[in-house]
């Protein structure tokens, strides 16, 4: 009986999360509104919680096809791109509609991630604006990889078969991810930081 394989998530509480909430409370007074300050909190409550569902996702073995806890993963994931988002918007710059989104149109490999919790998650039979098709395959998802069929209108308006089946594993998908969020956190605390000094010079 071959052993379930370790997958390894490494926390950003510790280095990205708790600095920048600790950066927002000692100097806050950024010109907002109540309303807006709340959402600020709740965005970092969102960062910690799926902080530790992520933390949980990895510590525990993953059954197969357990598909309760691939939507959690893949919600977790699109839950802190939000919070990072709504920080980044009223922290660091209100233009700026969706960082998250500005770095996938850069970045293929991050662009994938969101696509694939778009499709697997959340609009899997009318994913891309009702272009793209998604489905689990049931047998072929392991402990370590998710396996899945994705379909393309405009390619299979007259194809009848199932296609080929595409995976990637969960350690691939965790890999960008934190190789692109640390990078959005820290330029939210290096502002926060600024904000600070002045507040402290003020």
């Amino acid at each position: 009986m071959s052993e379930t394989p370790k997958l390894l998530y490494t926390s950003i509480y510790d280095d990205h999360i708790d600095p920048i909430r600790k950066a927002y409370l000692s100097c806050h007074d950024l010109g907002l509104d109540n309303f807006t300050s709340f959402q600020i909190m709740s965005a970092f409550d969102v960062l910690s919680d799926t902080d530790e569902a992520l933390g949980c996702f990895f510590d525990e073995a993953l059954g197969k096809a357990d598909y309760l806890k691939i939507y959690g993963f893949f919600s977790a994931i699109y839950l802190q791109h939000e919070a990072i988002d709504t920080l980044y918007k009223f922290i660091v710059d209100t233009k700026v509609k969706s960082i998250c989104s500005d770095k996938a149109k850069d970045n293929v490999e991050f662009r994938e991630i969101r696509n694939l919790r778009n499709g697997l998650s959340a609009h899997s039979s009318k994913a891309n604006y009702g272009k793209t098709a998604y489905f689990i395959h049931r047998n072929l998802t392991q402990a370590d990889t998710i396996s899945f069929y994705q379909y393309e209108k405009q390619a299979h308006e007259n194809y009848q078969g199932l296609g080929k089946v595409k995976s990637k594993t969960y350690q691939e998908i965790i890999r960008v991810h934190s190789n692109t969020v640390p990078g959005i956190l820290k330029e939210i605390e290096s502002r926060l930081t600024q904000q600070g000094l002045a507040c402290l010079t003020a």
